[in-house]
Order: structure tokens, then sequence, then C-alpha cells
């Protein structure tokens, strides 16, 4: 007679087993979880833009939707956009905007004392400036490979706008031939 072999039971795992698997989810989560952070910060940039680019669509639909003049201040040292007179906004904007700290305004008229960008609109949509204005928003956070800029023009006179990805240094005074039409 065969002496009779004890049957193991594999009702778990061995510890190898588990050590192999806690490492490598360490390994995915230290890669991706970064990357998600990055992909979550640009879009915030991305949003900040959009809402910087809906304000100002928005403020120049309602001066000749209601037939009046409509100012709007982008206050690049706070990050807000706000109607030039909040105590007469008459429907300029709905609502004023506050984008992220992650992001920075820049314009090429940006007046001195207080740090802000003011636009206007006549009752017709078009700008109360003689020159284009050129805006820019992107991602200030240092060390970044490929940090989001993106960019909206005004042009003087009937008030078009064209939006790119803005391909210059931001941080100095933008130019509108360095944004870049988006494809």
């Amino acid at each position: 007679m065969l002496p009779s072999i004890a049957h193991k039971s594999s009702l778990g795992f061995t510890l190898i087993e588990i050590g192999a698997t806690t490492l490598i989810v360490g390994l995915l989560a230290a890669v991706g979880v970064p990357s998600f952070y990055d992909l979550y910060l640009r879009s915030q940039a991305a949003q900040a833009f959009d809402e910087t680019f809906a304000a100002i669509q928005e403020a120049q639909t309602q001066a000749s939707k209601f037939g009046k003049t409509c100012n709007i201040v982008l206050n690049v040292g706070n990050n807000t956009i706000k109607v030039d007179d909040p105590d007469d906004d008459r429907g300029c904007l709905i609502n004023s905007r506050e984008l992220p700290d992650t992001v920075s305004i820049n314009s090429n008229r940006i007046n001195s004392p207080n740090n802000t960008v003011e636009i206007s609109f006549n009752f017709e949509g078009a700008p109360g400036f003689t020159s284009s204005r050129t805006i820019v928003v992107y991602d200030n956070r240092a060390g970044l490979d490929e940090p989001l800029q993106q960019c909206v023009v005004i042009s003087a006179g009937i008030g078009l706008m064209r939006v790119g990805n803005y391909n210059g240094d931001p941080t100095t005074t933008p130019a509108a031939s360095n944004c870049r039409i988006q494809t």
C-alpha cells in the first residue's frame, strides 16, 4: 500500500502572491497618480480660459442684445472677472467669475495702478477700444514641460474674436501674432 499524501488546501493566497500584487499596484499608483493630477490641473487651466472667453462673449452679446454699453474688468492680480461698476451692472454679466490660483491672466493692455484689463462693448457689440486686445490665460505652475497657454484676440472696430494656443512667453506682453488658431 502506498503512503498517503496529505491533500494541501488552496483556500488563500501566499505571502509572496500578496507581496507581488501589492508591489504591482503600488508601482501603477506611483506612475498614474501624478499623471492624473497633472491632467486635472491642465483641465482647470482650460476651464479658466473657457470661463474668461465666455465672459467676454457674454458681455458683447448683452451689449448688443440690450442696446447699451457693457464694461467688464479682468483683474490680473486676483483672477476675477467682474462688471466694471457693480452698482450699475445692467445685465452685462449674469455672474462674476473667479479663476483658480493655478492659472494667470496676461494682456497687452493692462492698467498699471490696479492691475486690470478693461473690456468695453458698445450698443452694437463693437469694442470700445481703438487697438486690439490680446488676452492669455496660462498655467502658472513652474517646471511644466508643456504648460497650457490659451489666448483670445479681440479686434478693434467690429469686435471679431480669434481663439488659439499661445506660442510665446505668457509672462511678457502678449502679441496677437503668437496666438495661433486651434486646429
